[in-house]
């Protein structure tokens, strides 16, 4: 253990440190921002590098890890080579420990952001193309879209009815190349040439070519003009993608960039992926609309299904969960198609789950209930094929299936739920009397509707991805276990969002070698990863901060100015405490919920000393109070989750907290916080947390 005059001397490089790594997100930025810093602790050399990467004799390799994940290795050395000296390795190895943290943070937040930008891209594809009826204005909303931002051309060939296939659109960045492109795609890409879209919309197969030859490129320009066309467009990387509807390719989308821009990755080839199955179905969509319009008597059919369509595709964008999903697909599959009963089911591993159910027998299929593969029935079979079936008469059930048993009679219709080439569920439909005549259009329809459902569940599936992303960083971050310090009692109750995503609340307690116990009880505005990775930002600092043996101002005066520097820890609040040896506690809050002191011998009451503006808002200055705290008192921390609800003003919560924990104070901490949590209203939609605290007589001695 460092001591106090040790750890003084390494407090400002550390904490300057922590300070500038936490104005950057870039990786690249966290290494040189650490090397930088190792080299100004006495390293003649310093460099990060693989985790596991062996030092040179006479150096340091330090593990740089973060939440049990080993993200490097930090390498340095001396000239001459020399061991360090005790107080350059303590140095050395909290410049690890920090730049570890900072570095996992950094890859996090890219990794977010890439993620995001893919979802704000789908996300707006959709919308718009969703809100076209036209297949060309669907196609020329998918261009504005797609350049500038992800490529300097776009272009969009539709295979053509008698064979080939036309250019239906074309954008450039430079609006004046436009005509360009156009003419240069109309006449050389037409043919088998290599890595040409014909071939893409013949295999159904995506190509990209991270760098385009200049040898390349002369291989598809037949004559001198077509050659001026290229080198005019300077396009240096290319991909092209199918465009896909029900099974089928109707075309394909094909994407340039120049050198003035990075070369398309195997991820914007995923993404151009998505774009095209998304693309593809609209563009099909639209030409079903639009052949239904003209037929005449067929128009208003048309109509009530687009609008069936959007009102399906607004309540799946709500749904959030598998049988919400399902819920959706059923209720309104089967009032468009006069269905008596309905059923989504999900795949789950070698048998299938009842996501929802309508109209059935609770012994036939109920929601939650198993379904076996190997079972004689429509469901099982699509489940197993991938492939729809279509029930129109009595012969065509008992040709392949047993009876049926649910007394719903044999007329009906299944078809797989399939998301990227995967069967991952199925839906059906049961309808009255022995024989029924599906039409083109409402077979388009039950397919149209599966697809969306399709969609839908994976991106249910993807939610609960994240969402358990966001709550294992946060359980990482938050301390697997509090200490036991001699003479006192510590009991934390930590209880998530009623809809289970992770929050900022967090908490930590360090006994310090002078004595003092260090608590700290403290809260983040908003949820998810940014949320978490802010607040564990804030409570790593602390317990540096707490290796100073700074007092509780002196400890949010630090926070408030590191705070400022991290992305989503502004307006975030935090009490910090000290349980002092003299039988007092220090105390100081930044925006937060007083501390509540329940004496042995007295009435509760709130500690209203010591109270300043949340962190991040530049104040620097905070107040200070301090409180008896006996033997056998009891002190209680918490978030404003415990006491806030919209229902009511915030007096009344902290008078029913005040009278909770009165009654229960006898109690043991643990059984106090069941009651506590117990007693307090419902209805809150933010996460809480509690720290409780009571003085006992000291054991150690």
């Amino acid at each position: 253990m460092v001591d106090g005059s040790s750890a003084a001397a390494h407090a400002d490089p550390l904490v300057d440190l922590a300070h500038e790594l936490a104005a950057t997100a870039c990786p690249d930025e966290v290494v040189r921002v650490a090397v930088a810093h190792a080299r100004g602790a006495g390293a003649a050399r310093a460099a990060v590098g693989a985790p596991g990467a062996a030092g040179e004799p006479g150096g340091l390799a330090l593990p740089l890890t973060s939440g049990g994940e080993a993200v490097g290795t930090l390498l340095v050395g001396w000239d001459p080579p020399r061991d360090p000296s005790p107080g350059e390795a303590a140095l050395l190895l909290g410049i690890a420990d920090v730049t570890a943290g900072a570095l996992h943070r950094a890859r996090l937040t890219r990794r977010e952001a890439e993620e995001a930008e893919r979802g704000r891209l789908l996300g707006a594809v959709s919308l718009e193309l969703d809100q076209a009826l036209g297949a060309d204005e669907r196609l020329r909303r998918l261009m504005q879209l797609l350049v500038p931002d992800l490529a300097d051309l776009a272009t969009v060939r539709m295979r053509a009815p008698g064979g080939g296939s036309r250019l239906a659109a074309a954008a450039h960045r430079d609006p004046a190349l436009e005509r360009v492109a156009a003419r240069l795609y109309e006449r050389c890409c037409a043919g088998p040439e290599v890595a040409g879209p014909a071939r893409v919309i013949a295999r159904g197969v995506p190509e990209m070519l991270e760098e385009v030859t200049a040898e390349a490129w002369l291989r598809w320009a037949p004559d001198e003009e077509a050659l001026a066309d290229l080198r005019a467009l300077g396009s240096h990387s290319w991909l092209c993608v199918p465009l896909t509807a029900r099974g089928e390719v109707i075309g394909c989308l094909s994407l340039q960039r120049g050198v003035d821009r990075p070369p398309f990755t195997a991820d914007a080839l995923a993404l151009a992926e998505d774009i095209g199955r998304r693309a593809g179905l609209a563009i099909e969509n639209a030409r079903l609309f639009e052949g239904e319009r003209a037929m005449g008597m067929a128009v208003e059919r048309a109509r009530a299904r687009e609008q069936l369509l959007r009102r399906v595709t607004e309540a799946l964008s709500r749904a959030v969960t598998a049988e919400e999903v399902a819920d959706v697909i059923v209720e309104d599959c089967m009032a468009a198609l006069g269905a008596l009963a309905g059923v989504v089911a999900v795949q789950d591993g070698a048998s299938a789950r009842v996501a929802a159910a309508r109209g059935y027998p609770d012994d036939v299929l109920a929601p939650g209930a198993s379904i076996a593969l190997d079972a004689r029935m429509p469901l099982p079979w699509v489940l197993r094929s991938g492939a729809p079936r279509w029930l129109e008469t009595r012969e065509d059930w008992l040709r392949d299936f047993d009876a049926p048993s649910s007394g719903l009679g044999p007329v009906g219709v299944a078809v797989p739920l399939i998301v990227e080439g995967r069967v991952i569920g199925a839906i059906a439909f049961r309808f009255e009397g022995g024989e029924r005549r599906f039409s083109a259009g409402e077979r388009r329809l039950v397919e149209t509707l599966a697809e969306l459902c399709a969609q839908a569940l994976d991106r249910a599936r993807l939610f609960d991805v994240q969402r358990s992303a966001a709550e294992l960083l946060q359980r990482r971050l938050l301390p697997g276990g509090l200490p036991d310090p001699p003479g006192l009692e510590i009991a934390v109750r930590y209880l998530p969002t009623e809809d289970g995503l992770a929050g900022g609340d967090f908490y930590d307690c360090v006994p310090r070698p002078d004595g003092v116990v260090g608590v700290i009880v403290g809260d983040v505005v908003g949820h998810g990863v940014e949320a978490a990775s802010a607040m564990g930002q804030l409570r790593s600092s602390w317990r540096i901060l707490q290796q100073l043996r700074v007092t509780p101002a002196r400890a949010l005066e630090h926070l408030d100015r590191f705070a400022a520097d991290v992305e989503g820890a502004a307006a975030a609040t935090a009490v910090c405490l000290d349980v002092l040896a003299d039988g007092t506690a220090a105390y100081s809050c930044a925006g937060h919920p007083p501390p509540l002191l329940v004496p042995r011998d007295g009435p509760a009451r709130y500690l209203m000393d010591g109270r300043s503006a949340p962190l991040g808002m530049g104040l620097y200055r905070f107040a200070a109070g301090v409180a008896p705290f006996a033997r056998d008192d009891l002190l209680l921390l918490y978030t404003d989750g415990v006491i806030e609800r919209r229902s009511r003003g915030i007096e009344v919560g902290l008078d029913r907290l005040r009278r909770i924990a009165e009654d229960a104070a006898a109690l043991p901490l643990e059984e106090l916080l069941d009651a506590v949590v117990a007693g307090m209203a419902p209805g809150t939609a933010d996460d809480r947390a509690l720290l409780a605290l009571r003085r006992r007589e000291r054991t150690d001695s």
